[in-house]
């Protein structure tokens, strides 16, 4: 159990390194300075492109996740009353 323990654990930390190397690829392709303004607003922002790509990306995951959590809570409320229910019939069935 201890080498399989181990083994995942150096898998873990590969897949790891490799995604940060990605991250870090792309930050250094995606570094171009950009300029946003927010047209009827007076004020702009210039900051670098892997920001404002990032920023989204998290933007999108915090949405999905805030979408998507009333489905899952859902799903193991239901679970649960189902779980609930099977051991009430299964009670049912042993008194019978």
């Amino acid at each position: 159990m201890n080498f399989l323990a181990s083994v995942i654990r150096i898998i873990y930390s590969v897949i790891l390194s490799l995604l940060l190397i990605c991250v870090v690829i792309f930050m250094v392709n995606n570094r171009d300075v950009v300029n946003i303004t927010f047209h009827p607003l007076p004020f702009a922002i210039e900051t670098r492109m892997f920001l404002i790509m990032i920023a989204f990306f998290l933007c999108g995951l915090i949405f999905g996740i805030i979408v998507c959590s009333k489905s899952i809570i859902g799903y193991v409320i239901e679970k649960f009353r189902s779980g609930k229910k099977i051991k009430n019939l299964e009670k049912q069935m042993s008194k019978t």
